[in-house]
């Protein structure tokens, strides 16, 4: 099973790919599509972090 964010959890391998979206825009940094697609699934975790109400 794939994590939320793409990473396989067995490998620690992370996919080009993910549900038709292109994961990199170059060798280190996330395509905007793809984190538009992982902010609903990040934005819990993070609002807990930076202590948001």
């Amino acid at each position: 099973m794939q994590s939320p964010i793409g990473v396989g959890p067995r490998t620690g391998i992370c996919p080009i790919v993910v549900a038709d979206t292109a994961v990199y825009r170059d060798d280190s940094h996330l395509s905007e599509a793809y984190a538009e697609a992982l902010a609903p699934v990040l934005a819990p975790s993070l609002d807990r972090l930076m202590g948001a109400p």
